[in-house]
């Protein structure tokens, strides 16, 4: 979390959020586009790898099935959809409700296999209706909840000087 705070702080996270924005007008006032791309895939790509390596490094066994499974993606996107799209703190949010969600699930309705599944998918729905933005986008705009924002103040711009003329020598 240190480092995306850091990177999104920094001339390559703007140049990113500008990107993300609108890249018409990131091109007009000099962002290289092609490059904040590829930055940001590769990025992601080092991210997602770490986390690759080290679930399997847990496992101790690779396999083309379980690691290229569905259910990595879905958890992911529950992750990301109940935590908050956009910000830096509701993946974690969203991870540690996962979580704790699953392996109450798991252990309440252990008996009847996959009901777990449908009741997260219901609970992600419920969510996304409730708080299009997430847990920590809820938290964010109803208790004001600012957390590790990377939102930049605009400058101030300096007061206008009034304009006097000058009568002297009429």
């Amino acid at each position: 979390m240190g480092g995306v705070y850091v990177l999104m702080r920094s001339r390559l996270g703007l140049g990113l959020m500008t990107v993300r924005d609108n890249e018409l007008a990131a091109t007009s006032i000099g962002v290289d586009v092609w490059r904040n791309r590829l930055a940001a895939f590769v990025i992601s790509a080092f991210g997602c790898g770490l986390a690759g390596a080290t679930h399997f490094m847990s496992a101790m066994y690779v396999a083309p099935e379980s690691a290229f499974d569905v259910n990595w993606v879905v958890a992911m996107m529950f992750i990301v959809i109940i935590g908050g799209i956009g910000t830096i703190e509701g993946p974690l949010i969203g991870t540690l409700l996962y979580f704790g969600l699953r392996e109450f699930f798991a252990a309440w309705f252990a008996v009847s296999g996959g009901w777990y599944l449908i009741t997260m998918g219901v609970l992600a729905v419920v969510v996304m209706l409730v708080a299009p933005r997430g847990v920590w986008g809820w938290a964010r705009e109803h208790l004001g909840w600012r957390g590790l924002s990377v939102q930049r103040e605009a400058p101030v711009a300096a007061p206008a000087v009034p304009v006097v003329a000058s009568h002297a020598g009429k």
